[in-house]
């Protein structure tokens, strides 16, 4: 699954400063995302727990990251969702980053995963994005968005698409967008810009 996309990229570029600024890749697992911001230009820092053991990676949770010098942009792919310590991980975010530097996000919506989404599901023959024991060890998007406007302000929210690809299923996203355009389904995908303060 890929929620790598193109509309994707190109929302982060239209948000990003020009190459070559440094910039910070949160939560960058395997590096895909990292190498691909540096094969455009950016200085980018892959920071993940289970970031590659290369140059230009940090395996470090975002709650105890330490930024040697600051970075002028950062970038979050599906992964703020996943903090143990909202308030720290966004204060040592936030203290990696210049004045007025952007944050680029893509996030999941769990607390869009309703009924309805249930029932779209499961009419596609997919399978919940994550499983109920789960949803607890989730922050819900409203909470992040809440935690972040403290910190950061926000420039931009577009709500996007989000089961189909993360189901492997990437062919259904049309059916995805159509019932979110008629409100028959919420979106469990969200771009978001900020600035920080």
């Amino acid at each position: 699954m890929s929620h790598q996309t193109e509309d994707l990229w190109e929302f982060v570029g239209r948000w990003l400063p020009r190459p070559p600024a440094r910039l910070l890749d949160v939560g960058c697992g395997d590096g895909i995302s990292t190498r691909r911001l540096r094969t455009i230009g950016f200085d980018a820092i892959g920071l993940d727990p289970e970031a590659p053991s290369e140059p230009g990676f940090r395996r470090s949770k975002l709650e105890q990251f330490e930024a040697a010098s600051r970075f002028d942009a950062a970038v979050a792919i599906r992964s703020l969702h996943h903090l143990d310590d909202v308030d720290t991980a966004l204060d040592r975010l936030a203290g990696a980053l210049r004045r007025r530097s952007r944050l680029v996000v893509f996030e999941f919506a769990v607390d869009a995963v309703d009924d309805a989404a249930r029932d779209w599901l499961a009419g596609q023959g997919l399978p919940p994005p994550i499983e109920e024991r789960w949803v607890h060890e989730v922050i819900p998007l409203t909470t992040l968005r809440k935690a972040l406007a403290k910190r950061f302000r926000e420039l931009i929210f577009e709500p996007a698409a989000y089961h189909a690809r993360e189901a492997g299923r990437p062919d259904l996203e049309p059916l995805e967008e159509a019932a979110i355009a008629a409100g028959r389904l919420r979106p469990a995908g969200a771009r978001i810009a900020y600035e920080k303060w």
